[in-house]
């Protein structure tokens, strides 16, 4: 399992709570040749790569000036340093290797097989073209650079290796929990109210301890109070929304999740807060 950072959000008037991002699949990034690329060593025939989700942020501020700059050939970030018509691909994340190929087709999000797949400013990863960014927060490249979507968050850095990727949202409803697949787990995933469907992880159950989002099941979301976290049930404080996750059996109560959208909340009893 991959290992995961965790994000402070808080119960209003009561508490901090913690939520950690969900793990996701580990993901090959793609060279130019189709084989992935090892973090340490430059062993593309063997090597796989891993991700790291990161904290949900509503900070924006922007790429650093020189995110991406010290890559040896071009930019892959900006997508600077090649021709017309040519992509800069990641070869080494660790070494800061890469190197200009004629770019695809295939936009962010769409399958790929190589870089060479993918359209100016996207990378290959987990066989789907995804957008390279700066680091958490950098939410801008992912909405508004090269290859760019709306409302694409900046929360995964391949391999801990300080280079990050964009990953999409889900349309997906935390009180209907209407993912797709009926057994995932539709997540807060960005304090902004970003969402995302992720796979419950075996024997998620309600009120086990928890380390990360995916550890709960299906309208649960892994929250602590006092270095305890548990799978809590998400509900809606305004009592607004509608779903079986909108409302609290008694005489358990819902506290907002401060920073997070007014009608986001999990159920707890006055002690739990």
């Amino acid at each position: 399992m991959n290992k995961l950072l965790c994000s402070a959000l808080s119960l209003s008037a009561f508490v901090t709570l913690a939520a950690c991002g969900p793990p996701t699949e580990q993901p090959d990034v793609r060279t130019d040749s189709g084989t992935p690329s090892d973090s340490s060593m430059n062993m593309p025939e063997t090597s796989v790569m891993t991700d790291v989700v990161v904290a949900p942020t509503d900070a924006d501020a922007g790429p650093p000036a020189a995110c991406g700059a010290d890559y040896t050939t071009c930019n892959p970030v900006a997508n600077t340093g090649c021709m017309a018509g040519q992509a800069c691909v990641v070869t080494n994340p660790a070494m800061r290797m890469s190197m200009c190929v004629t770019a695809g087709r295939a936009a962010f999000g769409a399958a790929c097989m190589t870089a060479e797949d993918c359209q100016e400013g996207l990378g290959c990863l987990s066989n789907r073209c995804a957008r390279w960014c700066c680091g958490a927060g950098d939410n801008t490249a992912c909405r508004t650079g090269p290859g760019s979507r709306p409302g694409a968050i900046c929360n995964i850095n391949v391999n801990n290796s300080g280079l990050f990727a964009c990953s999409l949202p889900s349309d997906c409803n935390l009180h209907q929990q209407n993912c797709p697949t009926a057994m995932d787990n539709c997540i807060l995933a960005g304090n902004d109210g970003t969402v995302q469907c992720v796979t419950p992880t075996a024997g998620a159950v309600p009120g086990r301890a928890c380390m990360f989002l995916n550890d709960c099941p299906r309208g649960y979301l892994c929250i602590g109070t006092m270095g305890t976290s548990t799978c809590r049930q998400v509900c809606d404080p305004t009592m607004m929304a509608t779903g079986d996750f909108s409302r609290c059996a008694a005489p358990m109560t819902c506290g907002r999740l401060t920073g997070a959208p007014m009608n986001v909340g999990v159920c707890g009893t006055p002690m739990m807060m």
